[in-house]
């Protein structure tokens, strides 16, 4: 049955609203009173016992424990898959850096990824000498193009695949289903699939098995109407072994 929304008693409950006309261009959400009022009396809480006493550091875990949890149910998951990053660019980053590339890797990358995740593409093909690969999104207008760009750009030595989710560019949602099942078949099940989650997590529902990709980053101050800063990187347990860490 249909569910009936008062929109002007949900626009109460974000104070960005109250005097603004807001158009989420995908940079930047807002947060609701209640979110903002919970950051402020965990704040108040750590300066109060002290940002480095015992209490505050199990304060930290506790919620830490609570968000992965809560973000675990969001997106169908068990909470060992959820790490907690800074952001999605952090997130990305942690599997881009983590593989042990080899000269005669290969990346596939999309033309309409956002430039923190492009600049890292190109700093690691500068470094390692992978050959990096851009298909076509940006003018795609269908699922059939997206998986025929992603299916030429794709080789036998490719280890990495990394898409948007949702194209910051176009809107268009990704068949992420279709271009996991392309990569493992021409690699034969070696190459990674990373999607970056940061315009569709909250815009719209988020199953990660269904999916069927390897990784997925994204951040809770966009459409999930969190505070900046705070970021989910959601992984395979049997890919997530295999990654070397970039920060100890």
């Amino acid at each position: 049955s249909a569910t009936t929304v008062d929109l002007s008693a949900h626009r109460s409950r974000f104070p960005a609203l109250t005097a603004n006309t807001y158009f989420n261009y995908g940079a930047t959400g807002v947060m609701p009173r209640e979110a903002m009022d919970r950051v402020c009396r965990f704040m108040d809480r750590l300066e109060t016992e002290g940002p480095f006493s015992y209490q505050s550091n199990l304060e930290k875990d506790r919620s830490a424990k609570g968000l992965r949890a809560s973000l675990a149910k969001l997106f169908s998951v068990e909470p060992e898959a959820v790490a907690l990053t800074e952001n999605t660019t952090a997130g990305c980053n942690a599997i881009i850096w983590g593989i042990n590339w080899r000269k005669t890797d290969e990346l596939v990358i999309s033309n309409a990824e956002h430039v923190s995740v492009l600049a890292a593409v190109g700093e690691l093909r500068d470094r390692f000498g992978v050959k990096v690969t851009e298909f076509d999104a940006a003018s795609a207008t269908s699922d059939e193009a997206i998986l025929e760009r992603a299916a030429r750009a794709v080789s036998a030595r490719t280890r990495l695949f990394i898409t948007s989710h949702i194209f910051w560019t176009t809107g268009l949602v990704a068949p992420l289903r279709g271009i996991a099942g392309i990569c493992r078949k021409v690699t034969n099940g070696e190459c990674l699939v990373l999607a970056d989650g940061a315009q569709s997590a909250g815009m719209i529902p988020v199953n990660f098995p269904a999916l069927d990709v390897d990784f997925f980053a994204t951040t809770l101050s966009k459409w999930l109407c969190g505070p900046s800063g705070v970021g989910a990187l959601i992984g395979r347990g049997s890919h997530v072994e295999t990654l070397h860490p970039i920060l100890s």
